[in-house]
């Protein structure tokens, strides 16, 4: 069982700036003037994701918020506990060994 401690301990190893994701994710949005992203109706695609902290800490063990690595996207926002279910499931992946590739070799994983 995977559980929320262990993505804070995963996530304490691999180092939060370093760490990455892929998750079943919208691809293109509108941002609103107010500041909004509103997505598309497009399918969810995997997109490899990292951690950004505007909102939430991860050491707050309370939500993790994650945004594509690559490109300026919008922010999903997790609740730890659920995330560990969604990576126990298969359903997001964390990239092994992250911190040590770069991200086009990890884009690679993804086709």
């Amino acid at each position: 069982m995977f559980t929320s401690y262990d993505l804070r301990k995963r996530i304490a190893d691999e180092g939060k700036e370093n760490i990455r994701f892929i998750v079943p994710m919208k691809q293109t949005g509108i941002l609103t003037p107010l500041g909004v992203m509103i997505s598309s109706s497009d399918p969810d695609v995997p997109t490899i994701c990292k951690i950004t902290e505007e909102r939430y800490k991860v050491e707050d063990n309370y939500k993790i918020s994650l945004t594509p690595a690559n490109f300026q996207g919008y922010i999903k926002h997790f609740y730890q506990e659920d995330l560990s279910s969604l990576i126990e499931k298969g359903i997001v992946k964390i990239v092994e060994n992250s911190k040590d590739r770069s991200e086009s070799s990890i884009d690679q994983e993804l086709t």
